[in-house]
């Protein structure tokens, strides 16, 4: 490789160098809030476990409790048993509901309801919130100042 070329390269590595770490600084930034949040919250209970783990006699209280114990040999069954069930039926179940009759369409319907009716209060309250003539976000809006926003309308 000529002088240039060598020249070249080494500007086009420099360049890309100070664009990727300026880059880096900027997202860093950004994610500077949520790094704080997980490390409050994930890390210091991690490190105050182990520092606390240090400490021997505490296994031994732990494992001579007979609550503890109880509790333990429950959770056990209830994972060994319990959620095996809930796979074996869940995978036994969803064979039938492979087919394409109209009976097991309106099953299937039935069985998600649980688990659609849970997401029910949220969606409604975000519409409420939302609804552009007597919504509270609109109110807080008006309070403020500002113009209603007409915010689920399709347009």
């Amino acid at each position: 490789m000529n002088g240039t070329a060598a020249v070249t390269v080494d500007y086009f590595i420099a360049v890309h160098r100070e664009r990727w770490r300026g880059k880096t600084i900027l997202g860093l930034a950004f994610c500077s809030p949520l790094i704080l949040i997980f490390l409050l919250l994930v890390i210091t209970p991690i490190v105050y476990m182990l520092y606390l783990g240090l400490d021997w006699t505490i296994y031994s209280a732990i494992f001579s409790d007979p609550i503890f114990l109880q509790t333990l040999w429950s959770t056990l069954i209830f994972v060994g048993i319990a959620v095996n069930v809930k796979i074996f039926l869940a995978l036994t179940l969803s064979a039938p509901f492979s087919t394409e009759y109209r009976i097991t369409r309106i099953l299937a319907g039935v069985f998600l309801l649980p688990w659609a009716i849970a997401a029910l209060p949220g969606i409604l309250a975000f519409r409420w919130m939302l609804n552009g003539e007597w919504g509270i976000v609109n109110k807080v809006l008006n309070d403020l100042g500002f113009a209603s926003i007409p915010w689920l309308v399709q347009r």
